[in-house]
């Protein structure tokens, strides 16, 4: 693909806004189609997905992806990359179309953070920048005002707690891909976000890192 790979562009580049929402909401495209087909992929992260030359996001590698025609199954493998497997597969070895939701929002959270004025991606804790600009309602100061027009920053925002909502330690909160594209255009409401249960200490955060589990290559 012309532009390389989500990951590549998160650790090298800044996009403005209107180019990093292209690829949220065509990655939130292509994991509700793969849900409508009752696929859960396992894998979706910024490194497995492809960007053409109009920006439009290919979600790649399906070598671990499995068919669920049941809602869920058990696994004896922890299969995925660490950070973007949900707490269920460690606790209960659960597999469900959720894992797709959880990997997703993670994404979600890394995109944006290309934004950020003070980080660099990947530089902090996974995901915990978002949930601190979102807890302090301080999101205007963490994006750099020359990557988005200020009648974007509502989106933005939704967007940013779409990715959080995403992260629910309880799958039962998160939501499925059709809401996902639903929030993500305004279309329908968004729901109390809770704390994720990661990120009440430091220790429980430091534990959500990037990196392959032994399962996968």
């Amino acid at each position: 693909m012309p532009n390389g790979s989500l990951d590549k562009i998160i650790r090298e580049s800044q996009l403005a806004w209107c180019s990093i929402f292209r690829i949220i909401d065509g990655i939130a495209q292509g994991v509700h189609y793969l849900h409508e087909e009752h696929v859960v992929h396992m894998d979706v992260k910024p490194s497995n997905i492809l960007l053409d030359s109009n920006m439009n996001p290919k979600i790649t590698d399906f070598n671990i992806s499995m068919v669920l025609h049941d809602g869920e199954i058990t696994c004896d493998d922890i299969l995925g990359t660490l950070g973007y497997i949900p707490p269920e597969c460690f606790e209960s070895s659960i597999i469900s179309m959720m894992n797709n939701v959880y990997a997703f929002g993670v994404t979600v959270i890394n995109t944006i953070s290309i934004m950020c004025r003070n980080i660099q991606p990947y530089e902090r804790l996974l995901c915990a920048w978002a949930w601190d600009a979102w807890e302090a309602r301080q999101m205007e100061e963490v994006f750099d005002p020359k990557l988005y027009e200020g009648s974007q920053l509502r989106e933005i925002k939704r967007c940013v707690k779409v990715g959080l909502l995403c992260l629910q330690s309880d799958r039962a909160d998160r939501p499925t891909m059709a809401d996902v594209l639903e929030m993500l255009h305004g279309k329908k409401r968004l729901p109390i976000l809770k704390k994720p249960a990661y990120m009440e200490s430091e220790s429980d955060i430091e534990s959500v890192t990037e990196g392959s589990c032994n399962s996968v290559d």
